[in-house]
C-alpha cells in the first residue's frame, strides 16, 4: 500500500512540475510585433461566458485595425479582436469555434486578408495559431485539417520554439495584468508613411474565387447560420496589389451571391467617410494601420454596427469592467503614443504635466540655468530650486526627493518591480538610475522621465537645458 501511496504521490508531484515548467516555456505571443507580447487567447479564456457581443477575427490586418476600446468608450460595444498574427484560413475558423464555445456573438467580422496566402509565413506564426490554443479537440481539428507535422508538440504544449529558452521575461513567470483585460488588439507605435496606389484599388478585374478560398467562405456562412449569428466579411486599409484586389472582388462577388455582406475599405469612398489618408494613418510596412489611422477604422465600424445591427450599450454595467479597463490601457498607450511625436518643449511638457495615473522624475542639475523656466510646468517655485534637485510629479503635486548635496542618494520605487535611484556625485552622468541604468540626458539642465504607473513602464525620457 505504502508502494502506491508513493507512486501515485511522485505521479502527482511530476505532473505538478511538468505543468508549471509547460506554463512558463509555453509560447504565449499571438501578435508577433515589436511590442509588449501578449496573448488573444489568454485574453479570451480570462473573460466570462457571453460577454462579447461583436467578434472581429484575422490577421495582424484585424488587430492592428479594430480597437474594441474605442467601440466600448463611444459606443458601449462589447467587442473582442480574436485575431493572431497571420492568421490562416483554418486558423480564422477555428478561432471563431473557440470563441463560440464561451460567447454567443450577435456579429461577427472577418477580416480577409487570408483570402492572399495559402500558406504561413514564418515558423513563429504557425505556432502563434497552434500553441497558445487550448488543447482541445478543435485544435486537433485545426491541425489535422493544416497537415501540421507537430501535431503531438502543439496539443501537449512542449516547448517546440527553439529560441524559447533565451527569450523567457518575467512575463513568463507570472500572469501579466493585460492577460486579464486586453481585448485582442495591438495598439502599434512606429514609422508612418504608408501609400495605396489608386490603380491597384480601383481595380475592376474579378478573379474567380479559388478553391480553398471558396470553402473558407462557406464553412463561415455555415457556422453563421448553425450558431444565428449575422457574418460580415471585410478588408482592411493596406497597400493592395493589382491581382490582390481582383481576389478581393472575387470574393466579394461570390460573398454577395450567398447574402454576405463583403465591405472592401480599400477605395476612395470608404477612406473619404473616414477621412484616412494612408500618408498619415498607415505604417510604412504598408500593411498595417497606424494607432490613428485605427481609431477611424474603428469609429467606421462602430457607426455600422450601431445604424445596422442591435447591438446593446453596455456602458455602466460593473460586470463588463474589463472593457472599462481596456479603455485605461488604450488611453495609456496613447499617450507614450503621443509623446513620440515631435513636441516643442512647452507642448511636451504641458502634456506631460497633465498626465494621470503617471510619475515624473525631474531632475535639475549642474549648469540649469537656462532651463529654470521649465519649472513652473509642475508648480515648482524658484525658492525651491536655487541649488537644483530631484522631484516626483504625481497628480499635479511635485514632491522634492533631495537636493543636489554632494554624496546623497535615494531610490524611488515605481511599478512592482521598477525604481529610479537618484544620487548627487561628482560625475553626473551616474546621477539617474532606471532599473540600473544609467539615465541622465544633460549634465546642465533639466532631465524629466515620465513612467505610467498603469502600465508599470517607462514611456519618455527628455532633456531641456
Amino acid at each position: 500500500m505504502k508502494n502506491v501511496l508513493r507512486c501515485v504521490a511522485f505521479t502527482v508531484i511530476t505532473a505538478i512540475i511538468i505543468s508549471y515548467v509547460l506554463n512558463v516555456l509555453s509560447l504565449k505571443d499571438t501578435s508577433g510585433g515589436e511590442t509588449e507580447y501578449y496573448s488573444a487567447y489568454r485574453q479570451l479564456y480570462n473573460t466570462d461566458k457571453n460577454m462579447v457581443d461583436v467578434v472581429f477575427l484575422g490577421t495582424s490586418h484585424c488587430y492592428n485595425a479594430i480597437y474594441p476600446a474605442v467601440l466600448w468608450n463611444e459606443y458601449g460595444i462589447a467587442a473582442f479582436d480574436m485575431s493572431v498574427s497571420a492568421q490562416s484560413k483554418r486558423s480564422t475558423y477555428h478561432s471563431l469555434k473557440e470563441v463560440l464555445k464561451t460567447q454567443s456573438p450577435q456579429v461577427v467580422f472577418v477580416e480577409m486578408y487570408g483570402l492572399m496566402n495559402d500558406e504561413y509565413h514564418g515558423e513563429g506564426n504557425i505556432y502563434r495559431n497552434y500553441v497558445t490554443m487550448r488543447s482541445s479537440k478543435n485544435l486537433y481539428d485545426l491541425l489535422k485539417e493544416e497537415n501540421e507535422e507537430n501535431k503531438v508538440a502543439a496539443l501537449t504544449k512542449w516547448p517546440i520554439v527553439h529560441t524559447r529558452y533565451r527569450e523567457l521575461s518575467k512575463y513568463d513567470f507570472e500572469k501579466k495584468p493585460f492577460d486579464e483585460f486586453g481585448r485582442g488588439a495591438e495598439m502599434r507605435m512606429g514609422d508612418i508613411g504608408g501609400f495605396v496606389n489608386h490603380d491597384y484599388a480601383t481595380n475592376k478585374a474579378v478573379e474567380e474565387v479559388s478553391v480553398t478560398n471558396k470553402k473558407w467562405i462557406d464553412d463561415l456562412y455555415a457556422l453563421s447560420k448553425e450558431k444565428g449569428f449575422e457574418l460580415v466579411l471585410f478588408m482592411a486599409p493596406y497597400s493592395v496589389f493589382e491581382r490582390e484586389k481582383a481576389i478581393s472582388n472575387g470574393a466579394y462577388e461570390y460573398a454577395t451571391s450567398l447574402g454576405i455582406r463583403y465591405i472592401d475599405m480599400n477605395c476612395d469612398e470608404i477612406f473619404d467617410e473616414m477621412g484616412y489618408d494612408p500618408a498619415t494613418d498607415m505604417m510604412n510596412d504598408f500593411h498595417h494601420n497606424d494607432m490613428y489611422g485605427a481609431v477611424k477604422i474603428s469609429n467606421y465600424f462602430g457607426r455600422l454596427i450601431k445604424d445596422d445591427y442591435d447591438v446593446a450599450d453596455h456602458r455602466g454595467d460593473e460586470s463588463y469592467w474589463q472593457w472599462d479597463k481596456d479603455y485605461t490601457q488604450f488611453v495609456h498607450m496613447f499617450n507614450e503614443y503621443d509623446l513620440t511625436k515631435d513636441l516643442s518643449d512647452s507642448e511636451y511638457l504641458e502634456y506631460i504635466s497633465k498626465l494621470d495615473d503617471t510619475s515624473i522624475i525631474i531632475s535639475l542639475d549642474g549648469n540649469f540655468e537656462n532651463a529654470t523656466g521649465y519649472m513652473e510646468y509642475f508648480g515648482i517655485g524658484e525658492d525651491d530650486y536655487s541649488e537644483g534637485g530631484k522631484w516626483i510629479y504625481k497628480n499635479g503635486k511635485a514632491e522634492k526627493i533631495m537636493s543636489n548635496t554632494l554624496g546623497e542618494s535615494h531610490i524611488v520605487s515605481l511599478g512592482k518591480y521598477d525604481s529610479v535611484k537618484l544620487q548627487c556625485m561628482d560625475d553626473t552622468n551616474m546621477n539617474i538610475f532606471y532599473d540600473l541604468y544609467p539615465y541622465v540626458m544633460t549634465e546642465d539642465g533639466l532631465n524629466v522621465l515620465v513612467y505610467d504607473n498603469f502600465r508599470e513602464k517607462l514611456i519618455s525620457a527628455r532633456a531641456f537645458w
